[in-house]
């Protein structure tokens, strides 16, 4: 396995547990660094590799919240739906539309 899919498995990990609140301390390790060793260089370091990891975090649950809404859409097309009044039996998710307006 590579190193990008061992820290990606680990991140996705985090979010869909409970060890989430783990996730900012590998973007704040350089930064107590920097406070230890005084160096602008080390400093710009820090901040640069902040914004990176941040930026990564914070794709990787937005692809998992996308994820997660559309097969929660799914199941409400083919099952919460029919819960409802007749009135809504026709009507379909925000996912669906989407990809029927792609398709189109």
């Amino acid at each position: 396995m590579s190193f990008y899919a061992t820290i990606r498995d680990c991140v996705d990990r985090s979010w869909q547990g409970s060890t989430w609140r783990v996730l900012p301390l590998p973007a704040m390790l350089p930064a107590l660094l920097s406070m230890v060793i005084e160096s602008k260089a080390l400093v710009t370091i820090a901040w640069v590799w902040f914004a990176v990891w941040t930026s990564f975090v914070m794709w990787r649950w937005w692809l998992m919240m996308r994820t997660a809404t559309g097969e929660a859409d799914e199941t409400f097309d083919k099952e919460g739906k029919f819960k409802l009044s007749k009135e809504y039996w026709t009507t379909e998710s925000a996912t669906s539309a989407a990809k029927r307006r792609r398709k189109d």
